[in-house]
């Protein structure tokens, strides 16, 4: 009898544990809406916050300590996921429709931070894009910084007008804070210029503090 029940028992055992290995996580889940989405064969009509109408691409970056995350963008809007070591949603959030993403560890923390260009705006004769960083601290996602990346306006009879901005990043060293430099030009010339401080928290998130002097790192 007793052997009986000790069969029993490991039956279930099994079954229990190929249940727990059947389970998908939300980041298994995640990917397999994506890979839907690329092939067309989707019938899933969102993922977290952002309804996947008009799917345009999607990245995905690990980091050292197991979390990843997702930036997801369509015609429309977009959004960044970060899911945990263990593949669990920790935090999603709506964001401009992304149309690039550089990952780069500014503060040489082991933890990157993701700079991307968003439309944030469009219509008639209207595109606006933005540059956001953002950074990946232990209580989630923050934007550290956004910038104007292209102001264009072509509306009616009004001569067309465009600003166009760059970005450039420095990585820290010899106890130098990293350094973010955001330039905007019209015609070719540097209309606006700003020299921004990289520094970090206790949390591991990266604040944005601009440079008093002006001065401009080579």
């Amino acid at each position: 009898m007793r052997r009986v029940m000790g069969i029993a028992a490991l039956a279930v055992l099994l079954i229990s544990c190929e249940s727990s290995d059947a389970a998908e996580t939300d980041l298994q889940h995640a990917r397999a809406v994506l890979e839907r989405k690329r092939a067309g064969t989707a019938t899933e009509d969102a993922l977290g916050p952002l309804p996947l109408a008009a799917f345009k691409d999607a990245w995905e970056f690990r980091f050292g300590d197991g979390r990843t995350v997702l930036i997801v963008s369509t015609e429309y809007a977009g959004a960044i996921l970060l899911y945990s070591s263990a593949g669990g949603l920790v935090t999603a959030r709506r964001t401009g429709s992304a149309l690039s993403v550089q990952s780069q560890d500014v503060n040489a923390d082991g933890t990157p931070e993701l700079l991307t260009e968003e439309v944030v705006g469009r219509g008639t004769g209207i595109r606006d894009h933005q540059f956001v960083l953002y950074s990946i601290g232990s209580a989630g996602i923050e934007t550290a910084w956004h910038g104007e990346a292209l102001t264009h306006r072509a509306i009616g009879d009004a001569q067309a007008s465009r600003r166009v901005g760059f970005v450039r990043i420095h990585q820290s060293m010899f106890n130098t804070p990293a350094g973010l430099d955001h330039f905007v030009l019209v015609d070719d010339k540097v209309v606006e210029s700003h020299d921004y401080e990289l520094l970090s928290n206790p949390k591991g998130l990266v604040r944005v503090r601009e440079r008093g002097d002006g001065a401009q790192r080579p």
